[in-house]
């Protein structure tokens, strides 16, 4: 999750990082190579999530939610991919907060339930 929330963030203020001397990733290589490393580790992210799933504490209560939270992710991420642009690394960036509010709701409301 960090490196797509990050990464996302760091197009959006490219210019500003590069004033300030940090070497953020889209800082040092073109916005749309930075897009595909944030597509790369957005695709870890998604297994990661949809792996948990086969724990039995929590099951299609979590994975539906999670599902469609990581297919929204991906499908953002790759339209960042086609077109590197400012507003599209600023939906990605916040899709990837919505994505992570709604992984870790569902883990608890699994354990809600499961007490």
């Amino acid at each position: 999750w960090t490196p797509t929330h990050f990464w996302s963030l760091a197009i959006v203020y490219r210019n500003d990082y590069a004033k300030g001397g940090i070497p953020m990733l889209p800082v040092v290589i073109p916005a749309r190579k930075a897009a595909f490393w944030v597509l790369l580790h957005t695709m870890g992210t998604a297994l990661a999530a949809v792996v948990l799933a086969l724990d039995p504490a929590l099951g299609l209560i979590y994975l539906v939610p999670v599902a469609l939270v990581t297919i929204d992710m991906l499908l953002r991420n790759v339209r960042l991919t086609r077109v590197p642009t400012g507003k599209n690394a600023r939906s990605l960036f916040m899709a990837s907060n919505f994505y992570l509010m709604i992984v870790l709701v569902m883990i608890c409301v699994n354990a809600a339930i499961q007490i």
